[in-house]
């Protein structure tokens, strides 16, 4: 599996951007003038929901 050449996170081949940081991945990403960020794209996760999961997949947290 990949790396983001930006952040460092694991990426797939596949992907057109990071899921991390939003850094274009691929030449088709590059050629976009306004590249979508994770942030501001429906159906993401917020970073606070994300913690949230992975800490009840940790064991960290009950499930409210």
């Amino acid at each position: 599996m990949p790396y983001c050449p930006n952040c460092g996170s694991q990426v797939k081949a596949v992907h057109h951007y990071c899921g991390s940081c939003g850094q274009a991945l691929s030449e088709i990403a590059e050629s976009e003038s306004d590249p979508p960020m994770a942030v501001d794209r429906d159906g993401f996760l917020s970073l606070r929901s994300l913690s949230y999961v992975n800490e009840l997949l940790e064991g960290e947290q009950e499930l409210d």
